[in-house]
């Protein structure tokens, strides 16, 4: 516990300093420093809400030859579309398809990194719609398995490789990321990786990009 607050406190810490704003609006929250000899690191781009901005801190690198981490997210935005019920979403939060590739054309990352937030979770109304849906109900999980086909491939578009961290892998909403994006591939023909929260620590120490010597 004392662990999981410590980080928590470290990506409030990196969300308070202010970024340099990409078009669009959302700011890079934490920059890993690259020595001036490297010339080539891998880039890891990290998107979301206030799971990625803890997710991306626990990212940066500690040692020369880690992947250069940049971390872009805004705490308390949703990253799937809609009002959500019962979570207080700021005003102003960013869309994907303007603020998230811009950063894709800025950084050229090799990898990006989407981390689904709490509100993504919850039951939410979407654009256009008068009733109210949850993960499950067959409207919504429609709708969002055609956004989360868009995102992906704008977000691939570059040549980056795409890892969804999705909800826990008995959810209703890991079934619909996983139904969306198995067996989509980047123009360089590599799979997006579906991950669950609680595969992340394995996940990351066999990435080949992630994988610290």
């Amino acid at each position: 516990a004392l662990a999981d607050q410590s980080q928590a406190q470290r990506a409030d810490a990196g969300a308070s300093e202010a970024g340099d704003a990409a078009p669009g609006g959302v700011g890079v929250r934490g920059e890993s420093e690259v020595p001036a000899d490297v010339t080539e690191v891998p880039v890891v781009l990290v998107l979301g809400g206030r799971a990625a901005l803890e997710l991306g801190v626990g990212m940066l690198p500690t040692g020369d030859g880690d992947p250069r981490v940049v971390v872009a997210a805004e705490a308390g935005c949703p990253v799937l579309p809609g009002r959500v019920l019962g979570v207080r979403v700021p005003d102003g939060c960013s869309t994907w398809a303007g603020s998230w590739t811009a950063l894709v054309d800025r950084f050229a990352p090799d990898l990006v990194v989407v981390r689904l937030d709490v509100a993504d979770h919850a039951t939410r109304l979407l654009p256009g719609d008068d009733t109210w849906r949850s993960p499950g109900d067959p409207v919504l999980d429609e709708r969002l398995a055609a956004e989360l086909t868009a995102m992906a491939a704008a977000l691939t578009e570059g040549g980056a490789r795409l890892a969804w961290i999705s909800g826990a892998s008995d959810g209703p909403l890991h079934d619909v990321v996983v139904g969306a994006l198995e067996g989509v591939a980047g123009p360089q023909g590599d799979e997006v990786e579906v991950v669950a929260p609680d595969e992340v620590p394995a996940w990351s120490a066999q990435h080949p990009t992630l994988a610290r010597p």
